[in-house]
């Protein structure tokens, strides 16, 4: 065999055997709307409307029960609100809350379980 040929084969083998980057924008959709019944700090029922306008990036608005400065008036209810920027990456999601801190799941196995962010009918950590 030549060695320029046993190159070519080696070279495919390599290139077939390569799977996407962690940091790829993921093919599964995050859009939708989410709610936590949780507790964070002086937060609590937060929900968040998030749209992909192009894969992998993450965009929305999130609202709360309570103020993350905790600034409500006692007994008298207040709701916070800010906007999401993040990313939908195979390997992880990152969603940034501003003003309430940064949510991220790296095991897509737990996004999809039955724990603490519900997406419609679904929840997700």
């Amino acid at each position: 065999m030549r060695p320029t040929f046993l190159a070519l084969v080696a070279a495919v083998i390599a290139a077939a055997g390569c799977g996407r980057e962690p940091t790829d924008p993921s093919r599964t959709d995050f859009a939708g709307v989410w709610q936590s019944f949780d507790r964070d700090l002086y937060i609590y029922n937060i929900r968040m409307v998030i749209i992909e306008p192009q894969p992998g990036i993450v965009v929305g608005q999130w609202t709360a029960d309570g103020r993350t400065d905790n600034l409500c008036t006692p007994g008298i209810p207040c709701r916070d609100s800010s906007i999401i920027h993040g990313r939908n990456e195979v390997s992880q999601v990152v969603l940034g809350l501003l003003g309430a801190g940064t949510l991220w799941a790296s095991d897509r196995k737990a996004i999809c379980s039955r724990e603490s962010f519900a997406r419609k009918t679904r929840t997700f950590t």
